[in-house]
C-alpha cells in the first residue's frame, strides 16, 4: 500500500481550503492509498525555524522545538506523496503552512545538493478571497513553491488554486479540478 501525508495549513476546518481537500480526498482509491491528513491547527503552538541547525546535527532530524510537527516531519518523509493544502493569507502562504515548509525542508537538508525529499511527488490545493491569481497575491505563493520544489528536486503531480464565490458554476469548476487531481494522484502513485 502506498501512503500520502496531507497536510492543512488553514486554521479553519470547515473551510473553502478544507472544502477542496474532501474533494481531492473524494477521488483518490483509498483501498490503494493509506492517507494521513493533518490539519496543523491542531497541534500545539508551532513553532517557526530559527536557523539553529539542531536538526541537521542529530541523527533523527529532530527539531529542539518539541510542538508536533517533528512526528509530521517524519511522516510526511516516509509518505510516497505529500499535499500541501493551504489557504493564501496577505499575498502569500499563510504563517502555519509557511513555518511547516520551513521546518520541513530546512531538517531534511543533508547539505546544499542534498536533501532527504529529493525525488518525492508533491501536490498544492491553495485558496484565497480575492477573485484572481494576481490580486490574491497566490501567484507569490506558487512562485515560492515552484522555486523551493526545484530547489529540493520535488516531483510536482499537480496544483488546484482559486477563490470560491457566489458564482455555483464556478465553485464546481474548481471543486472538480481538485476531484481531478485526486484522479492524477492514483495514477502517480499507484503506476
Amino acid at each position: 500500500m502506498k501512503n500520502a501525508t496531507i497536510v492543512l495549513g488553514s486554521p479553519n476546518a470547515k473551510g473553502n481550503t478544507a472544502r477542496l481537500a474532501e474533494a481531492m480526498l473524494s477521488a483518490i482509491d483509498n483501498e490503494s492509498i493509506s492517507i494521513r491528513k493533518i490539519e496543523l491547527s491542531k497541534l500545539k503552538r508551532i513553532n517557526h525555524c530559527v536557523g539553529c541547525d539542531s536538526c541537521k546535527k542529530n541523527e533523527t532530524r529532530k527539531c529542539v522545538f518539541d510542538d508536533g510537527l517533528n512526528d509530521v516531519i517524519a511522516e510526511v518523509r516516509k509518505s510516497d506523496l505529500l499535499v500541501i493544502a493551504c489557504p493564501i493569507y496577505f499575498f502569500n502562504f499563510n504563517s502555519l503552512t509557511k513555518a511547516f515548509i520551513d521546518r520541513l525542508f530546512y531538517s531534511s537538508e543533508i547539505n546544499n545538493n542534498e536533501n532527504l525529499l529529493r525525488g518525492k511527488k508533491v501536490a498544492v490545493l491553495m485558496t484565497y478571497g480575492l477573485t484572481n491569481v494576481i490580486d490574491s497575491g497566490a501567484k507569490n505563493a506558487l512562485q515560492s513553491f515552484y522555486d523551493i520544489s526545484k530547489f529540493v528536486s520535488l516531483e510536482i503531480i499537480g496544483i488546484v488554486y482559486g477563490s470560491f464565490g457566489d458564482d455555483q458554476e464556478q465553485n464546481e469548476l474548481l471543486l472538480n479540478k481538485a476531484k481531478n487531481l485526486g484522479k492524477t494522484i492514483n495514477k502517480e502513485i499507484l503506476a
